[in-house]
């Protein structure tokens, strides 16, 4: 093996180790740090006005020109500037600029849109937040993330850097203008005609790699596009600019026939549809910083508290949703912040359903939102359903929050406790499952039954969550014929709804015989209930051991009422049938002690 091999192997293992075992965990972190204590002697204190930033005067240059640079303080409405939409990427191996004379440390990807941003006769002027803002420093950090909005709406122009070009780029980027000019007939014959362009296959990869490029899946971008008077795309020397590519990539053809399957794709139809100020969705959590937090829950940031505040320009600046940046808060505690305040001002238990499958550790009521797993929405709640029920009567979720012990405490009452469970009915690509895993089901809770007892109907309003307008369909039949197809477009309808409600979920009997549907992860023992602010009834799980410290023995003591309660873990909201509405008035019933609240305590 000769020594630029060896050499090669070497270089590898070690970028192996850096990135794959802890030392990375503990190389980059440190080096971080180092990186922004040397960039913070490069700043002067901003002017005391609350609307005071940074901008970079970007001096000429060409080729591998020294990159320099100066910091102009001004005011966001008072100022010219354009603003750089970016990845930061990683710091592992820093690149040197100059500013302010100083020397200052900047990511690769950073660096190398900096050489291609720079003019090469005249100076630039525009807002970078790794530059403009001292990252060294959370207060001032934290002040200039509130005025986000407005940088990004008062520059005159919005550049989104896509990375550095290939050889593909301008003949990808012609074919997006071409696109756009042309009549919308005439775009049908362009695409279908696509592969006879003089390589076409260079620029389909090209595209790949621009819709797979970072930048789409940051958190930051949202606002940042959002906001912008003029957007343009960069890749390299090339631009293009916004309206243009998302004319192309919103272009049904385009997207199912080749590139349906990245981000971008759906990504860019959401920007614009919150760019045009429609903020509803089809979940119907709108105009709420929860709601935006749901919605583009699948986003990155390099700080987990970034996945909250890069949506507080979105909404008005009213919101009671709004919460104040802080970072000196660790995310965790900024994510128990914002559950508390969701619950507040939504007065309901959404945000608490939204962490099942992805809460934080040891915090059961909380979701984290840094997390990019999916966690409990690979199924479709009941909740987010499209299905009206009130299991609390719409009445408003009574809580108090005690943050330092992380204990949540709910009112609600008892109904029942699980009795037996089903087996877990996994998503699955094989439609014939279910019915198998339906057999089970009632065969455990003492099936097959008589058609027509009220056994069986409650069994059938269960697995569809009693919401099936029509008779349903025979499953049994079904299983007989499951090599056929169904027979109309009725019985597709109903095979879809059952595996949207059943998907991942278990089928269980409670001590007083009522049918349910639960989380996968239900179990005998599970305690079932009714919490105030809830659309359906909840699975709670009680902890093995008990919380007993200083704070708990002073209640116990003075005879508070969470003196040794019992605290419970959330399992996740449930179908329990006949449960789903309450009857009656649930107000007037809690006042003539007819339903006797207590309060829960989560953990």
């Amino acid at each position: 093996m000769g020594i630029w091999a060896v050499a090669v192997l070497l270089l590898f293992s070690l970028w192996f180790a850096l990135y794959r075992y802890p030392i990375y965990e503990i190389v980059y972190p440190r080096l971080r740090t180092w990186i922004l204590v040397q960039n913070s002697h490069a700043y002067s204190p901003l002017p005391q006005h609350a609307h005071s930033i940074r901008v970079v005067r970007l001096k000429p240059g060409t080729g591998h020109d020294n990159i320099e640079c100066d910091l102009i303080p001004g005011l966001v409405s008072g100022s010219k500037f354009e603003a750089l939409s970016y990845v930061w990427g990683t710091t592992l191996i820093p690149h040197k600029v100059q500013v302010d004379g100083k020397p200052f440390y900047v990511t690769y990807n950073l660096y190398n849109a900096l050489r291609a941003l720079r003019y090469p006769g005249r100076e630039r002027l525009i807002w970078i937040d790794a530059i403009c803002i001292n990252q060294y420093d959370n207060p001032e950090k934290s002040s200039q993330v509130q005025m986000m909005r407005d940088i990004y709406a008062e520059a005159s122009k919005v550049v989104v850097w896509l990375g550095e070009q290939t050889s593909a780029t301008a003949a990808a980027f012609s074919f997006v203008r071409q696109f756009d000019a042309a009549e919308p007939e005439t775009r049908d014959v362009m695409w279908k005609d696509r592969a006879t362009l003089p390589r076409w296959n260079r620029i389909r990869r090209e595209f790949s790699h621009i819709l797979e490029y970072e930048w789409w899946g940051r958190a930051w971008i949202i606002q940042e596009i959002v906001m912008a008077k003029d957007v343009v795309m960069q890749r390299g020397a090339h631009q293009v600019k916004w309206e243009t590519l998302h004319k192309l990539l919103t272009y049904t053809p385009f997207r199912h026939d080749e590139f349906g399957h990245l981000v971008a794709t759906g990504f860019a139809e959401q920007i614009e549809d919150v760019r045009s100020g429609n903020h509803v969705n089809d979940l119907s959590i709108n105009d709420t910083l929860l709601g935006m937090a749901y919605r583009f829950r699948f986003q990155s940031a390099t700080f987990g508290s970034d996945k909250i505040y890069a949506l507080l320009g979105l909404l008005k600046s009213d919101n009671p949703t709004l919460l104040t940046p802080d970072y000196s808060l660790p995310p965790e505690d900024v994510f128990l912040q914002f559950t508390i305040s969701s619950l507040q001002h939504n007065k309901d238990l959404t945000v608490i359903v939204d962490a099942a499958g992805v809460e934080l550790p040891g915090v059961s009521w909380c979701r984290d939102w840094g997390s990019n797993d999916d966690g409990w929405f690979d199924v479709v709640q009941f909740t987010k359903s499209g299905l009206n029920y009130s299991a609390s009567d719409s009445h408003p979720a009574v809580f108090k929050a005690d943050i330092p012990r992380r204990i949540l405490s709910l009112q609600g009452y008892d109904i029942d406790t699980i009795k037996l469970v089903g087996d877990f009915h996994q998503e699955t690509t094989q439609s014939i499952d279910w019915h198998f895993a339906l057999r089970g089901w009632e065969h455990v809770v003492g099936g097959p039954w008589a058609a027509g007892s009220d056994t069986k109907k409650a069994f059938d309003r269960t697995i569809v969550a009693d919401r099936w307008s029509t008779e349903p369909m025979d499953w049994k039949q079904r299983i007989r014929e499951r090599r056929k197809p169904p027979k109309n477009d009725n019985d597709k309808e109903y095979i879809k709804h059952v595996n949207d409600m059943c998907r991942n979920r278990r089928f269980f009997i409670t001590e007083k015989g009522r049918f349910g549907l639960g989380r996968w992860n239900v179990k005998k023992g599970d305690a079932v209930c009714v919490l105030l602010g809830g659309e359906t009834p909840f699975i709670l799980r009680r902890c093995e051991e008990k919380l007993l410290d200083e704070k708990l023995a002073d209640e116990e003591r003075n005879g508070e009422d969470n003196a040794r309660e019992e605290h419970y873990k959330v399992i996740g909201e449930a179908y329990v049938d006949g449960l789903m509405c309450y009857q009656g008035s649930m107000k007037d019933d809690i006042n003539s002690k007819k339903v006797v609240l207590r309060w829960y305590h989560l953990r």
